[in-house]
């Protein structure tokens, strides 16, 4: 037998030389990746002599928190693309790789605030510390409503009816309230003393027999 016949073998109903061509795509996707991560963090080093803002640095770590394993699927989804699978199966691989894209989306969305409120904090923590306190109550508000906006874009990219989802959110929501007022109003109400500013960081405060010196609230 010779070569062009064992590259016309089927598996899966792909011929050997299909499936070394999807290889090769995959492998080079891969690399282009870990290529473009390499440059990236080059040039951005070389800005972070001149950024005296941060952003940079915050750039850079993020970029350095790229998954390798996210990509790798990223590039085997691309590979595969080449080859012909059942629907069910090709749906699969579809909804992986887009599951993978919006989560690696996230983690570098994540990391860029994580790090613009770190800075945040070291910056105004002595001269106006209200604002601190106020950031950082509001850094798992933020998290929360970004992991939720990931999750809303795999879902439409995966085919379900976000307008649905949305509104079953809504009146679930409306049902968790109700059932947790008491809970709600003193959350809320603690939120409005961070927003009104009533005490911040390094406060001495006395209320009745209470004394707490030098109040710290943790990020």
């Amino acid at each position: 037998m010779s070569i062009f016949e064992y590259l016309n073998i089927e598996i899966y109903g792909n011929t050997l030389w299909q499936w070394g061509v999807a290889l090769i795509i995959a492998i080079a996707v891969y690399a282009a990746f870990r290529l473009v991560q390499k440059r990236g963090l080059h040039h951005i080093k070389k800005l972070t002599r001149r950024d005296y803002s941060g952003w940079s640095t915050s750039f850079l770590e993020a970029l350095e928190g790229t998954k390798g394993l996210i990509l790798l699927i990223l590039a085997l989804y691309a590979g595969a693309s080449w080859l012909d699978f059942p629907d069910d199966l090709e749906t699969n691989f579809r909804i992986t790789a887009y599951a993978a894209f919006f989560i690696q989306l996230g983690l570098w969305v994540n990391s860029l605030l994580n790090s613009w409120i770190q800075r945040y904090r070291n910056r105004h923590l002595l001269t106006n510390p209200s604002a601190v306190t106020t950031v950082s109550a509001m850094r798992m508000v933020l998290k929360g409503l970004l992991w939720l906006a990931v999750l809303i874009l795999i879902l439409d990219n995966i085919g379900f009816d976000i307008t649905t989802l949305v509104a079953g959110l809504g009146i679930g929501g409306i049902a968790v309230a109700l059932a947790l007022q008491n809970i709600l109003g003193d959350l809320f109400s603690s939120l409005s003393i961070v927003l009104d500013k009533t005490f911040a960081v390094g406060d001495f405060l006395i209320i009745g027999e209470h004394i707490w010196e030098q109040l710290k609230i943790s990020g």
